[in-house]
């Protein structure tokens, strides 16, 4: 959760253990299982708030490809037909050998516990500082009805 915001940051990594998938490998690289993702806004008082869902595919990693990182994709919520904003995501399925299990990126365990998004994947941001520069107006007529006496 995170609080008083419409555009939280998560920086989180969730890793699903070891899933059991049938067919074989090509099949699964075709037509990976989707992940359903559902948002919610928790208040402090009362029920949370289902605010929409996506469907996202994974990318395939098998364990015979070289590994490289996911990318971010935004994918959009839908609250029944309503549009719910964007999630920023990356997700992959990675297949894991016993004899390879070394070979997978390692997770780095951030303050609050959770496992942190790789570096190599996360945005890079950077600070801004817009400006707006009004000289002034010139021969301003009523608008909308309204009379303007002087621009605010």
């Amino acid at each position: 959760v995170i609080s008083q915001t419409l555009s939280p940051t998560w920086n989180q990594c969730l890793p699903m253990g070891r899933l059991m998938l049938s067919g074989d490998l090509q099949h699964i690289q075709e037509e990976p299982p989707r992940i359903v993702i559902e948002v919610y806004d928790e208040d402090a008082l009362g029920k949370a708030e289902y605010l929409g869902a996506t469907v996202a595919v994974p990318e395939v990693r098998l364990a015979s490809d070289a590994y490289t990182p996911p990318t971010l994709q935004y994918s959009s919520l839908h609250c029944g037909s309503q549009p719910g904003g964007d999630l920023l995501a990356a997700f992959e399925l990675l297949q894991i050998q016993k004899s390879a299990e070394q070979r997978l990126p390692a997770l780095e365990e951030g303050e609050d516990g959770f496992y942190t998004v790789p570096a190599n994947i996360r945005p890079v941001l950077s600070t801004y500082r817009l400006e707006v520069l009004f000289w002034g107006l010139r021969e301003l007529k009523k608008v909308q009805f309204l009379s303007v006496d002087r621009p605010q």
